[in-house]
């Protein structure tokens, strides 16, 4: 597929993503690094993937700068809010990624695994009340145990 339209942005994401999923983090990055063709509309999604495979590769904070360009250009990017929040709890700064999934639950509030990582969040913020109402509502939605992953 890719060799049929390498500038088809739907294909780069599925093979991102798998490439993401298999841990080829540097053929992930190659491929976000050697596109500067891409129409800029589509910029947003290369952070975004760029800040996914640093964050997979614990670069937290490198992983955030992308998450943040990404926001930058497209603020309802729930996505991005959402892999924002995810690296910056792995950083220990779980106030602020509890921010991070709010805005992507403003973005679409019927996401269960956001809400589930939102009650991760509260709960390492001793917000005992919120995080359970948060957990709750992840499984009114359908959320289970081995939804999140890193």
């Amino acid at each position: 597929m890719i060799e049929l339209d390498e500038k088809n942005i739907e294909v780069l994401d599925i093979k991102i993503g798998a490439l993401i999923i298999l841990g080829k983090y540097e053929n992930a990055l190659e491929i976000c690094d050697s596109k500067p063709e891409l129409n800029l509309k589509n910029a947003p999604r290369v952070w975004n993937w760029k800040g996914d495979v640093l964050r997979k590769q614990n670069k937290y904070e490198d992983a955030i700068k992308y998450y943040d360009k990404t926001l930058k250009r497209d603020p309802k990017n729930n996505e991005a809010w959402t892999n924002k929040g995810k690296a910056l709890y792995l950083l220990g700064r779980a106030s602020e990624s509890a921010v991070c999934f709010d805005n992507a639950l403003k973005v679409d509030p019927k996401n269960a695994k956001v809400w589930a990582m939102l009650g991760m969040a509260l709960r390492a913020t001793y917000k005992h009340v919120e995080s359970v109402e948060a957990l709750e509502k992840a499984k009114e939605l359908g959320y289970h145990d081995n939804m999140i992953n890193r």
